[in-house]
C-alpha cells in the first residue's frame, strides 16, 4: 500500500455530506426510505468512522482523500481513511476504488519510533438504497511508523459503477464509506533499529532475566529498586560477616539457562543477595539474573517455573528485609517508608460508648466489585468502599459490654498514610456460581494525581510512581511494569519494564490502557435488519491486561524518595559495599575469563603403538587407552602437537607421525594423518563424536615411530650405518598407507594387536610379510603362549575388518595384490590368519541323520544338534567374528533353598 508521505496532492479532506443550498427555491422533499435504505442503519459505533465522500467520479487515477481522524477508547490508537477513488498507480483496469485505514500517531510522537500490534480493521463501502449489498473487507496488521497504512487496491467498487440508478451514490452523488479499527494494546515506542531495547544505552535502565515464571518477581523489584529511598536502606547496611561468602558464591550477573539452583553454592543471606542485585541494577549494561535472590528465599528450579503473587512476595521480601536489619542503623527504615496506619472503630448511634483499634498495613487491598456485586468504576470510589460504614442494628447490633444491644456504625477510617502507597487491586475472587476462581477485568479507573486529603487529613497529594499490570487470566498470565521515570530531561516520562525488554512508553501506554473494560470488536452488521439492528449492542471482548498493583508516592516527597543514591559520590557512603562488588566483579571476571580460556582448550589424549597391542579381539575406537593427555589450544597448530611429543618421547619429530580419530562419510571410525600445518580446533567436530560428548572436548590420537625403533621402549635399534631406517615419516602423503594390523590365531582363537605398518599404496599386502615384520611382531606374543607359534612358510590370509558386528563385515582380500587396488587408505584394519585347510563360509554344524538310515539307527547314535547345542571351533575370522557378534553371557547364581525368594535384591 502506498505511504501518505508518497501521494503528492491530496483531495479535498470530506467531513460529511455536502452543504444544501437554502433559499430561493424550495427545497425538494426526500424520496420514500426503502426498508433497507442506509439512512435506516445506526449511526457509526465509538470505534467506526464514517465518509461522505461527494463527487467521486471527479477523482483521476492517483488522486487521494483522508477522511477525518477518530480515536478509539483511551485516545491511544487514531485512525483516518485514505481513498484514492480512481485507484492508485498499481491498480489495475478497469478504474475503482482503493481504500486504506491510515494510523495517527497521538500527538508529539511523530518523532518516535512508534508501533500498534494486532489492529484489526474493516472498511465498507456502503449502498445508499440497499446496506446489504455493502461491499467489506477485514484484515490484521501491525502499523508502524514506516507503515502506518493497509488497505486494499481493487475489490470494493469499479468507477462505471458509481451512480445513482445503482444505489452506490445518493441523489448529491456522494459515497458512502465506513471504516472500524479494534487495537487491543496501546503504542509501543521501538529503540533503534525496530526492536525493543535491552540495554542502558536506550532507556538509562536494563531488565531483569525470567528464570521460568519470575515475571511477576522482576516487576516488584523493579518497582523497589526504582523508589532510591529504599535502595539507600538496602545500601547502607553492612554485613561484613558475609562479604567474603558474597565473593565466592555470587553468580554471573548475565548467567544463562546454564546456571541452575542444583549446585553446591551456598545461599547467600536475603540482604546481600540484595545489594548484589541492585549494585547491578544500577551499574550494569545488560539484563541481571536474579538468581542469588531466588536461592536466598530457599527456592529450587521447580519454584523458579511456578507463578506466585507479586503482593504475597512483597510481603514475604519487606519481612525478611526486616529480620535482618534489627539491631543495624537501618532497623525500622522500611517501616517508616511503606507503614500506614488506619483504625477499626464502632460507634453507637444512641450512647456515648466507641470501641477502636489501631492497626498497621503495608499495603491497601481495595475491591474492584464490592460485596453488593456493584463495578466500582475509579480508585476513589473504591477508597470509599473500603471506608464505607456498616449499620450495625436489630439481631446484628452491637453488645456495648453491659449496656445491652445498641445500634452502632462499624468501620475504618485511615489515619495517615506513608510516603510510598502500595495498593493491589483484588481482581482474582472466588466466583460462588461457577465455585471457582476468576479474574475481573472491569475497567477501574486510577488518576496519576491522588489526593488523599478527604481519606486523612493532612496526607496531601500522592503522585502515581508504578502501574504494575497483569496480562491474562487466572490460571496463567504474564506481569510487567510501567515505571514514572525520575532522571529529569529527555529521560523523563514512563519506561515500560518487561523482564529483559526495557522500553520507553506513553502516559496514556502506562495507565488509560491499563483500566481494564472491555473493547469493541470489528462486525459486519449488515447483513441484520434495521428491526434487528435496534438496541443491539456491538460485541465486545474483555481487555485482560489491566492494572494489578499501583504505587503512588507522597507529592512533597516525591523527589526525596525516588532520588537514586550515587555510588561513586565524593562522601563515599557506601564505601563498603562498592568495594566488595568491585571485588566480586574482578572475580567474576576472571572466572568468566577461565571459562573463555576453558572453552579456547582441548585435550589431546595420545596413544602409542604399544598401546595398541595390549588390545585384543575386535575393540571398538571408544575403549581406546591412552599414554598420555595434553591440554593445547584449539589456535595451536599440528605442528605444536609434534614439538610436545618429541619431548614426552624422546624421539626426533622427524621421524613420528600422527593420526587422529575421525568418522568417514562411510561411518567408519578410523584414524586419519594430521596435517601439521592444520589448527587443532578445526578437527574438532561439531556433535562431539567420536570423540565423546562429554566436556572438555577432547581429541584422540595415535602416535606412531618410525620402523628401526622398538614399539615397546621407543629404543633405536636400526644399525648405525643404516640409511634404510628409520624413515621420515612426518612428511607422509597420500601416496603413503597407515593399516592396522590384527592377528587371529584359529587354535587359540584368539585376535590380537600386532601394531601399525606404513607402506606405499603401489605396494602389495604382503610386503609385511615377506620383509618378516608380522612375523616378527608376533614373536612376544608367541611367547607369552597368546598364539600359537606360526612358520615362515606357513601360507596366509588377508582380511579387512570393516564391521565385525554384521557377517559382511569382515571381507577377504587379496594379499598379493596393491594395497590401493584392494580399497584400503590410512586407518583401515586388516587381520592375518593361517589359511585354513579348506575354504569355509560359515560355522560347520554336524550333520544330520541320514534319512534312510537302517532300522538299527537311533536318536542316540545320530543326534540333531543345533548351533545353540554347542559352539565349533572358528576355521576363519569372519566366523569367529559371528561367533562373537552372537555371544551372550550368562551369570548364573546358586540360590539356598532356604532363603526366601527376592528377585529385588539380586
Amino acid at each position: 500500500p502506498p505511504n501518505t508521505a508518497l501521494v503528492a496532492g491530496a483531495g479535498p479532506l470530506g467531513a460529511g455530506p455536502p452543504d444544501v443550498a437554502i433559499g430561493g427555491a424550495a427545497a425538494q422533499a426526500p424520496p420514500e426510505l426503502g426498508p433497507f435504505a442506509k439512512e435506516r442503519l445506526p449511526p457509526p459505533r465509538e470505534h467506526e468512522l464514517e465518509f461522505i465522500l461527494p463527487n467521486p467520479t471527479s477523482y483521476r487515477q492517483g488522486k487521494s482523500v483522508h477522511s477525518h481522524i477518530v480515536a478509539l477508547q483511551g485516545g491511544s490508537f487514531r485512525f483516518r481513511l485514505l481513498l484514492f477513488p480512481a485507484g492508485t498507480h498499481n491498480t489495475q483496469r478497469p478504474e475503482q476504488l482503493a481504500a486504506f485505514v491510515e494510523a495517527v500517531p497521538p500527538d508529539g510522537c511523530e518523532d518516535v519510533r512508534w508501533a500498534f500490534e494486532g489492529v484489526k480493521y474493516q472498511i465498507s463501502v456502503v449502498n445508499w438504497r440497499d446496506y446489504r449489498r455493502t461491499v467489506s473487507q477485514n484484515d490484521v496488521f501491525n502499523f508502524q511508523r514506516d507503515s502506518a497504512d493497509r488497505g486494499w487496491h481493487r475489490g470494493f467498487l469499479k468507477v462505471s459503477e458509481m451512480t445513482q440508478e445503482s444505489g452506490w451514490v445518493n441523489e448529491d452523488g456522494a459515497l458512502c464509506l465506513r471504516a472500524s479499527c479494534a487495537s487491543r494494546r496501546a503504542m509501543l515506542a521501538l529503540g533503534g533499529g525496530g526492536v525493543a531495547g535491552v540495554g542502558r544505552r536506550n532507556t538509562g535502565y536494563v531488565g531483569l532475566k525470567n528464570h521460568g515464571a519470575t515475571c511477576y518477581m522482576n516487576c516488584l523489584l523493579q518497582t523497589l529498586f526504582l523508589i532510591g529511598r529504599f535502595r539507600h536502606v538496602v545500601y547502607s547496611i553492612d554485613c561484613p560477616e558475609a562479604s567474603e561468602q558474597a565473593v565466592l558464591s555470587s553468580d554471573d550477573p548475565s548467567d544463562g539457562a546454564g546456571s541452575g539452583f542444583g549446585d553446591e553454592k551456598p545461599a547467600l543471606p536475603l540482604l546481600v543477595a540484595l545489594q548484589n542485585l541492585f549494585y547491578r541494577l544500577q551499574t550494569s549494561e545488560a539484563p541481571v539474573s536474579c538468581r542469588e535472590l531466588m536461592r536466598s528465599f530457599g527456592w529450587d528450579t521447580a519454584d523458579a517455573f511456578m507463578q506466585h503473587d507479586a503482593q504475597e512476595l512483597n510481603r514475604l521480601l519487606c519481612d525478611r528485609l526486616e529480620e535482618q536489619m534489627k539491631g543495624t542503623s537501618m532497623d525500622g527504615a522500611i517501616k517508616r517508608l511503606f507503614e500506614g496506619e488506619m483504625e477499626n472503630y464502632i460507634e453507637c448511634v444512641d450512647i456515648e460508648y466507641r470501641s477502636h483499634r489501631t492497626e498497621t498495613f503495608y499495603d491497601l487491598q481495595l475491591n474492584v466489585r464490592n460485596e453488593a456485586g456493584k463495578e466500582l468504576l475509579s480508585l476513589e470510589e473504591s477508597l470509599r468502599d473500603f471506608t464505607s460504614e456498616e449499620v450495625l442494628e436489630g439481631e446484628n447490633a452491637y453488645d456495648a459490654e453491659g449496656r445491652g444491644k445498641q445500634r452502632a456504625r462499624k468501620g475504618c477510617r485511615f489515619k495517615r498514610f506513608p510516603p510510598v502507597l502500595y495498593i493491589q487491586l483484588k481482581r482474582f475472587m472466588f466466583d460462588p456460581e461457577r465455585l471457582d476462581m476468576c479474574k475481573l477485568n472491569s475497567r477501574l479507573e486510577f488518576p496519576q494525581v491522588l489526593d488523599l486529603e478527604a481519606f486523612a487529613p493532612g496526607s496531601g497529594k500522592y503522585l502515581l510512581h508504578t502501574v504494575v499490570v497483569h496480562s491474562g487470566g487466572v490460571s496463567s498470565g504474564h506481569y510487567y511494569a510501567f515505571a514514572r521515570a525520575h532522571a529529569a530531561g529527555e529521560r523523563g516520562g514512563w519506561v515500560k519494564f518487561d523482564d529483559e525488554q526495557v522500553t520507553l512508553c506513553t502516559s496514556q501506554a502506562a495507565v488509560e490502557d491499563n483500566y481494564g473494560g472491555e473493547d469493541p470488536m470489528i462486525w459486519d452488521y449488515f447483513r441484520f435488519s434495521p428491526a434487528q439492528l435496534q438496541g443491539k449492542p456491538c460485541p465486545t471482548s474483555a481487555r485482560v491486561h489491566n492494572a494489578y498493583m499501583l504505587s503512588y508516592v507522597k507529592a512533597d516527597m516525591f523527589d526525596e524518595t525516588l532520588a537514586p543514591p550515587a555510588l561513586d559520590g565524593e562522601e563515599q557512603t557506601y564505601l563498603g559495599l562498592v568495594e566488595r562488588c568491585a571485588r566480586e566483579a574482578r572475580l567474576l571476571e576472571e572466572r568468566r575469563q577461565a571459562k573463555i580460556e576453558q572453552l579456547m582448550r582441548v585435550e589431546v589424549r595420545m596413544l602409542l603403538e604399544r598401546d595398541l597391542t595390549r588390545m585384543e579381539g575386535f575393540w571398538s575406537h571408544s575403549d581406546l587407552p591412552c599414554s598420555y593427555k595434553l591440554r593445547m589450544s584449539r589456535d595451536q597448530a599440528g605442528e605444536d602437537l609434534w614439538h610436545r611429543a618429541q619431548e614426552l618421547l624422546g624421539v626426533p619429530h622427524t621421524h613420528m607421525a600422527l593420526f587422529m580419530l575421525h568418522i568417514r562419510k562411510t561411518q567408519q571410525t578410523r584414524f586419519k594423518f594430521l596435517k601439521p600445518c592444520m589448527l587443532l580446533g578445526h578437527h574438532l567436530p561439531l556433535n562431539g563424536s567420536p570423540h565423546g560428548n562429554q566436556l572438555p572436548p577432547h581429541l584422540v590420537v595415535l602416535c606412531v615411530v618410525s620402523r628401526g625403533y622398538d614399539p615397546q621402549t621407543l629404543e633405536l635399534r636400526a644399525p648405525p650405518q643404516s640409511t634404510e631406517v628409520p624413515h621420515e615419516i612426518c612428511a607422509i602423503t597420500d601416496e603413503i598407507c597407515l593399516l592396522i594390523v590384527k592377528y587371529f590365531c584359529p587354535t587359540m582363537q584368539r585376535v590380537v594387536t600386532v601394531g601399525c605398518y606404513y607402506t606405499h599404496q603401489c605396494e602389495p599386502i604382503e610386503v609385511m610379510v615377506k620383509d618378516g615384520w608380522l612375523h616378527e611382531r608376533l614373536k612376544p606374543f608367541v611367547d607369552r603362549r597368546e598364539v600359537a607359534a606360526l612358520s615362515e612358510e606357513a601360507p596366509l590370509t588377508c582380511w579387512e575388518e570393516f564391521c565385525y558386528r554384521s557377517p559382511k563385515g569382515v571381507d577377504e582380500r587379496n594379499h598379493e595384490a596393491p594395497v590401493e587396488k584392494q580399497d584400503l587408505c590410512t586407518g583401515d584394519i586388516i587381520i592375518w590368519q593361517p589359511r585354513p585347510p579348506q575354504a569355509a563360509v560359515g560355522p560347520q554344524l554336524p550333520a544330520a541323520p541320514d534319512s534312510d538310515a537302517g532300522d538299527g539307527a537311533s536318536a542316540e547314535e545320530a543326534p540333531l544338534v543345533s548351533p545353540e547345542d554347542a559352539e565349533t571351533p572358528a576355521d576363519t575370522v569372519r566366523e569367529f567374528a559371528v561367533q562373537m557378534a552372537n555371544r551372550i553371557q550368562v551369570f548364573v547364581r546358586l540360590h539356598s533353598p532356604e532363603a526366601p525368594w527376592t528377585p529385588e535384591g539380586v
